[in-house]
């Protein structure tokens, strides 16, 4: 397994914990951990994008791995977006939260069938 796979499963995994601390410890957001979580998401992204990226390469593409690479990015789009917006204490609702709630592990999901499809064809 490729180890910038597993470096984005570690980081991951922490940005979803540091997410459920986060929401724990409910407002006002508790700064350190906050901007530990922002960087983490960051970090997972363009680790997770880099791993997709090398194992797109040379393959021939399906409909469906193309599918799930949209899929993941719009999920991906929606948690930081969603994210984003909850950081202004003003633009929190209970349908930007559920959105923040739900995209995060839909996001894991598709990566993860993504993932899965394309070290098939390597």
């Amino acid at each position: 397994m490729d180890s910038k796979l597993i470096i984005s499963g570690i980081l991951v995994f922490l940005l979803l914990v540091s997410g459920m601390w986060l929401s724990l410890l409910g407002r006002p957001l508790n700064t350190i951990i906050f901007t530990f979580h922002k960087l983490l998401a960051v970090a997972a992204i363009v680790v997770l994008v880099l791993a997709v990226l090398k194992m797109m390469k040379g393959v021939d593409l399906h409909t469906v791995e193309v599918w799930f690479v949209v899929l993941s990015g719009i999920f991906l789009l929606l948690s930081f977006g969603s994210g984003a917006l909850l950081s202004f204490e003003s633009l929190v609702n209970n349908f930007t939260r559920m959105v923040h709630k739900l995209m995060p592990y839909l996001a894991v999901i598709s990566m993860a069938v993504t993932i899965l499809l394309l070290s098939r064809k390597t």
